[in-house]
């Protein structure tokens, strides 16, 4: 059956007979694989990805090509994303949001120790298991082929706009500091319910990003505590070197 569609191409759920167990299947767009630059993002991608063997990131168990597709046979997570469980229950309670946050963070150490950057952490690309369990999908796989469509594909780009570190609205040199910087902005936005910066188009919210002081937390919701606040600030610092340094 079929899961969802992004700007990459579109997500089954399948069961897996060697394993017997239920699995995702992505599909590179026709599109996309047009291009042989997109297949090898692609699969250079899905690479990297297969590296990283965490709790709280999707699995990768195989990628390739069959019958001119090409594929990437991820774990599947029973649950729903961060994005969705917002929509449905309004902003999270606040131990709740930093169990989820730091599993997330606990996630992206283990990536950048294996030197890969996610570059498009945002609630839709994190997973809440009905265990409870947050896991990081599309590790490295959203950015390579998005990145230089992205200000084309308007829809694509302003789920992104709202978390994206200043240096990436910049197209600037991006490491794992973008995704403290992004994880920041996630933890604001399922604390409170709003992104930090709105705006019409994604220039405008990205501009906010590169300019704007962060909106205290505190002011939008009491009951957030100081230290909350703080670690957003931190996370959400312009300057990459300004932030925390590591997850």
């Amino acid at each position: 059956g079929k899961l969802g569609q992004g700007g990459m191409g579109t997500v089954y759920k399948a069961r897996h007979e060697a394993l017997d167990k239920f699995v995702c299947v992505k599909l590179l767009s026709a599109e996309l694989a047009r291009e042989q630059r997109n297949i090898d993002f692609f699969l250079r991608e899905a690479r990297s990805a297969a590296k990283l063997e965490h709790p709280n990131i999707v699995h990768v168990y195989n990628f390739g090509q069959e019958n001119g597709s090409y594929f990437i046979i991820m774990s599947y997570v029973d649950g729903k994303s961060l994005q969705d469980l917002v929509a449905e229950k309004g902003p999270l309670p606040v131990k709740e949001a930093t169990g989820i946050m730091t599993g997330v963070l606990q996630g992206l150490a283990h990536a950048h120790e294996k030197s890969v950057i996610h570059r498009d952490i945002k609630p839709a690309n994190i997973l809440v298991g009905t265990d409870g369990v947050a896991r990081i999908v599309d590790f490295g796989l959203a950015r390579s082929i998005t990145e230089e469509k992205q200000l084309t594909m308007a829809g694509e780009m302003v789920g992104t706009a709202y978390f994206m570190s200043p240096e990436q609205g910049l197209a600037g040199k991006v490491d794992s500091r973008a995704d403290l910087y992004a994880a920041g902005a996630t933890y604001f936005y399922i604390l409170t319910g709003r992104y930090p910066f709105d705006g019409k188009s994604s220039i405008e919210v990205i501009h906010k990003h590169i300019s704007d002081p962060v909106p205290n937390v505190m002011l939008i919701r009491p009951d957030i505590p100081l230290w909350a606040s703080r670690v957003i600030d931190n996370l959400m610092r312009k300057k990459p070197e300004d932030r925390y340094q590591t997850a």
